[in-house]
């Protein structure tokens, strides 16, 4: 939770304990609270009216409407009740109820970025609806959420009050394709390699120059998400391109279709063929074209071997310093590397194995299966190891 907290700002700390009308009512005759007075009573009809006096002001304002949050709900109204609790103990000078302090209210919030606070009190529920809305509500176009709760009670002398909490965050949402390409900016993230929770961008480390999106963790600051641009420029995470291709190519054995790769496709850059710095194609694309660049043609081959029932993953690193793509399959507890580029002249019926390739700087790999990071930044020649490889995020629409 610590973690969380650092990316709080609390907006406001409260609007006010008491409106001053409450304030000269509940102090009268110098009220006191009798044991065993009954609890207060939770007045929803009220505090439903009170939040669309919100809607209705941020509406005509221009304004966003704000969304629930069930959860946040039920705190406020016992925010509503503790409060009134602190009124009838000490009608003169209330206490500000635990439940507003923002520790409390964050306990029952993911991804908040910012959160204010606010209550009043008066003596019925028509003179809190009578008060014009916050203007702290209804002009803030950043908030996302709201939720406020409103209760009736009685003193000792039988004056009756009503009291109302409300509760504004900024709830960033979850991090996926969808709002990615709707041009969502921040979101709330938990790094699946240390499980950090934060509230970051998409682009933490900045967009690559190849076009694809890294997601980098605020603490251990390893990447722990991507995303890539199929042909429409629709960012998608990497699994989402693994479709379980298969040709009506006839092979005398799979590893054939690792030599029509290398004898049949033709490298080509992004930039050439599509005009922008990196595209990824679908496949069953590639193999139509017949060309790609390393990690198109590197999708052509493990998703054709997958499909012929081989475990292959499409590997995303370093070969010999420079960024590159390639294949990783494993057969027999061994990890063997299948290079798409340069033509024939890396087809062996026997692929090189992993660990005599060092110059092979593996950081992410994927299959339809998943997608995995890299724990370490050591070189490691297996591709399947818990302890070197660690799952991350996958695509929502899986395309299986």
């Amino acid at each position: 939770m610590a973690p969380r907290q650092k990316a709080w700002n609390t907006a406001w700390r409260a609007a006010a304990v008491l409106a001053a009308a409450g304030v000269l009512l509940l102090t009268a005759a110098g009220a006191l609270i009798a044991d065993g007075a009954p609890e207060p009573a939770a007045d929803p009809a009220t505090a439903d009216a009170l939040l669309e006096a919100v809607q209705a002001a941020r509406k005509k304002a221009g304004l966003t409407p704000l969304e629930r949050h069930s959860a946040l709900q039920q705190h406020v109204q016992r925010a509503a009740a503790a409060f009134a609790r602190e009124i009838l103990k000490n009608p003169k000078d209330p206490a500000r109820p635990e439940e507003l302090e923002s520790a409390r209210v964050q306990a029952v919030l993911a991804g908040v970025a910012r959160v204010a606070t606010l209550c009043g009190a008066a003596d019925s529920p028509e003179a809190l609806l009578a008060a014009p809305p916050d203007a702290r509500l209804t002009g803030d176009a950043t908030w996302t959420h709201l939720e406020v709760g409103a209760c009736r009670a009685a003193l000792a002398n039988g004056q009756k009050f009503a009291v109302w909490v409300g509760v504004a965050a900024r709830i960033l949402p979850d991090l996926d394709e969808d709002r990615l390409n709707a041009g969502q900016q921040e979101f709330h993230m938990v790094c699946s390699l240390c499980r950090h929770e934060f509230l970051g961008r998409a682009n933490r480390r900045d967009v690559k120059s190849s076009g694809c999106y890294d997601v980098c963790c605020a603490k251990c600051g390893r990447v722990f998400d991507s995303f890539a641009p199929d042909e429409t420029g629709a960012y998608h995470r990497p699994d989402w391109f693994m479709r379980g291709f298969q040709p009506d190519t006839v092979l005398s054995e799979p590893l054939d279709a690792w030599l029509f790769v290398l004898t049949n496709c033709r490298y080509v850059t992004d930039r050439q063929q599509f005009g922008r710095e990196e595209v990824w194609q679908l496949a069953a694309r590639s193999y139509a074209r017949r060309q790609g660049d390393c990690d198109c043609l590197a999708i052509l081959l493990a998703d054709w071997l997958g499909a012929r029932g081989l475990d292959a993953r499409v590997v995303l690193g370093t070969a010999r310093k420079t960024g590159h793509a390639w294949v990783a399959l494993r057969q027999e507890g061994r990890d063997y590397l299948l290079e798409t580029t340069g033509g024939r002249g890396h087809y062996k019926r026997m692929p090189p194995r992993a660990d005599v390739l060092p110059e092979y700087m593996p950081a992410e790999q994927f299959s339809r299966q998943g997608v995995w990071y890299r724990t370490s930044g050591k070189w490691t020649a297996d591709y399947r190891s818990a302890a070197e490889w660690a799952a991350g995020p996958v695509s929502a629409a899986r395309g299986l």
